[in-house]
């Protein structure tokens, strides 16, 4: 048995002497793909990187022109505005006023939405005690054409009614301006209403 060791044991000695070179080749290969894995991975992570930089870089810039497209549209709205109401203040200068923001746009049917949507400055509406409002006593209908498009805010409303039962009044769009809203994920119209009454 001790003969029979001795003799597998030159047959293995002998194996790896007329294979140790395939071996080591083995094993540089081996060695050799180890590395060029590590390089390739370390150059497909900066390049992931840097694609991933230049993807935040277009964002922001793409989100700074979105900003200040909605900063100049929101000026020339303003100007608008500005210039409707001088307009309306000078031909109603005897009068009382008050300017508001419609409220509950959003709330109404697609077809008022619509309707407030395509409002433009000097365009005149129409004022309406709404008697049968559930929420309150002097609630005002805003009307444009034949739909309600929303109502004139609580606070202001509460002085209006007053001047609407008892005198003329003429309401007069300034301006209509719509933007997306990111929270409502949705276009949001905003009104802005001079309403002025004077003597019958």
């Amino acid at each position: 048995m001790f003969i029979t060791g001795c003799l597998k044991l030159k047959k293995t000695q002998s194996w790896l002497n007329h294979n140790i070179d395939i071996m080591i080749w083995i094993i540089v290969t081996i060695l050799l793909l180890m590395v060029i894995a590590i390089i390739f991975s370390g150059n497909s992570t900066k390049k992931l990187e840097k694609k991933k930089e230049e993807e935040s870089k277009l964002q922001e810039e793409a989100y700074a022109k979105l900003m200040q497209e909605k900063a100049d549209r929101r000026k020339k709205a303003y100007n608008e505005l500005t210039e409707t109401r001088n307009e309306f203040d000078a031909e109603y200068s005897n009068s009382t006023s008050f300017e508001f923001d419609v409220a509950g746009i959003f709330y109404r049917t697609y077809e008022a939405q619509q309707e407030a949507k395509y409002l433009y400055g000097g365009k005149e509406v129409k004022l309406k005690h709404d008697k049968n409002n559930r929420h309150s006593d002097y609630a005002i209908k805003i009307i444009a054409e034949k739909y309600h498009i929303g109502f004139v805010p609580d606070d202001v409303a509460y002085e209006i009614l007053p001047y609407l039962q008892k005198y003329k009044y003429k309401a007069i769009v300034l301006l209509s301006f719509t933007e997306f809203d990111s929270i409502k994920f949705d276009d949001v119209t905003e009104v802005t209403i001079k309403a002025y009454f004077f003597d019958k």
